[in-house]
């Protein structure tokens, strides 16, 4: 059975997954190209409560209790305080290389830092991934749909995300969802449409 549930702490191919999500953002936010590093660094932090890439925020789709992929989704205001999170986190995680990183990349990382992924009266999908031995099985689109029903439930009429210019397989799969370009992010290292797709509340009267 397929069937998306909130995620818990246990999940071990998380920080796979946020990798795969973010790519080389991550070598960035980590000051590390080894990819070993890298995974254990964002599986620690989805480990972490309360920042971006926590377990608190993501959600996964299963099958026969298999993990398929993965999305981290929540409203806009709440992922301002989350980003936050996020560095203090970092900090802990990497200690003294933590200043290092801040002076190696001082302008990816504040571009990181103010990087507005969407307005305050969305909902917002901060990151989505496939499993690779899962790709090409429809896994992405029940997400979105999971979050969309989660967005309406919620009380929002706006779902955001953003992708990254260069992937033109997942800007044509949130074309063919329903979600538009209402801007773009340009900053240093930074090259991505933000998208957003408009939902239908049902409101008592």
């Amino acid at each position: 059975m397929v069937e998306v549930v909130r995620a818990s702490e246990v999940i071990d191919v998380a920080g796979e997954l946020n990798f795969l999500a973010l790519g080389n953002m991550c070598y960035t936010m980590l000051g590390t190209h080894n990819d070993n590093k890298v995974t254990s660094y964002m599986q620690e932090l989805f480990e972490m409560p309360g920042n971006r890439f926590s377990y608190e925020y993501s959600y996964i789709l299963l099958d026969s209790q298999n993990v398929m992929g993965m999305m981290t989704c929540l409203p806009i205001k709440e992922l301002k305080h989350a980003t936050l999170k996020t560095v203090i986190d970092i900090i802990k995680l990497r200690k003294l290389s933590a200043l290092k990183i801040i002076l190696k990349n001082p302008k990816s990382l504040f571009a990181l830092m103010r990087m507005r992924e969407g307005k305050e009266n969305e909902y917002h999908i901060s990151m989505i991934a496939t499993l690779p031995e899962f790709q090409g099985r429809g896994v992405a689109k029940q997400l979105i749909a999971y979050a969309e029903a989660m967005s309406v439930a919620e009380g929002f009429n706006k779902l955001s995300l953003t992708v990254v210019k260069q992937n033109d397989a997942a800007f044509n799969l949130y074309r063919k969802l329903g979600f538009n370009v209402v801007g773009e992010i340009d900053d240093n290292a930074l090259q991505m449409y933000r998208m957003r797709k408009l939902l239908t509340v049902n409101r008592e009267d």
